[in-house]
Order: structure tokens, then C-alpha cells, then sequence
């Protein structure tokens, strides 16, 4: 699923907002795989066993071309341990639906800026 949406078939405001049914299609899949005990939320457990999936994600990402060197330069494992890190909002050891709905959306919003800033620092070299 994630290969084929990281190849450009979603827009930004699919990846940007929370409530899009594609993120929420994703972090029902990430939910579904690894909610080991079905109790509706990972524990930092379950959390961590996501981490080879999540940078098998940000791998394919970093291949694309459209993938800023900003990005790039940070490397799968940086982008993951980012990524994991900024799961937990509330900090109660628990990461809910809408907080893995969040972070997918907050972390592919980034990229995205730093995709637009890199667009426009070429259009603007070239004027």
C-alpha cells in the first residue's frame, strides 16, 4: 500500500490532512498489523515493532525524485526515529488512531514544504 502511494498517486492535501480517507485508510493498516492485544491503540511496543516498516517507507520516499535533499540528507533511520518519537502526543504511552492519523499527515506535510521550498528556491535562482 504505502509503496504505491509514496510513488506521487496521493496529492498533498491527501497526505496533509488528518481526516483524508487515504491516511486514515493508512494508520487503519498500521492499526490493523501491528495492535497486537486488538485493544483499539499501540502500546510503545506494539509502536516499535512499526520500525522496519515505517523505514522501508521513508527508504522509498528518499529514492523519489521529488524528494528534497533536505530530506534526503536526514537518512530512513533519522526520519524514523523521528517519526516514532512524535507518535505519543498526549504522553500517555498509548498511540491512539488519531494520534498516528496526525503524525502521518504532520510528517508528510513537512516533506511537502520542504518539496515546495525547494521548487521555489529553483524557480527563483533561474529568474
Amino acid at each position: 500500500w504505502y509503496q504505491r502511494r509514496v510513488r506521487g498517486q496521493l496529492s498533498k492535501m491527501e497526505l496533509a490532512d488528518p481526516n483524508s480517507p487515504q491516511v486514515a485508510a493508512f494508520a487503519k493498516s498500521m492499526l490493523d498489523k501491528f495492535d497486537t492485544d486488538k485493544n483499539g491503540v499501540l502500546d510503545l511496543k506494539e509502536a516499535q515493532a512499526m520500525k522496519p516498516t515505517i523505514k522501508d517507507l521513508f527508504a522509498s520516499l528518499l529514492t523519489q525524485d521529488f524528494c528534497p535533499l533536505s530530506i534526503k540528507q536526514k537518512g530512513a533511520d533519522s526520519l524514523t526515529e523521528e517519526f516514532l518519537n512524535g507518535l505519543d502526543t498526549n504522553k500517555d504511552s498509548k498511540i491512539s488512531s488519531e494520534e498516528l492519523k496526525t503524525a502521518i499527515s504532520s510528517f508528510f506535510k513537512k516533506v511537502w514544504e520542504e518539496v515546495e521550498k525547494g521548487i521555489w528556491e529553483k524557480v527563483t535562482a533561474k529568474a
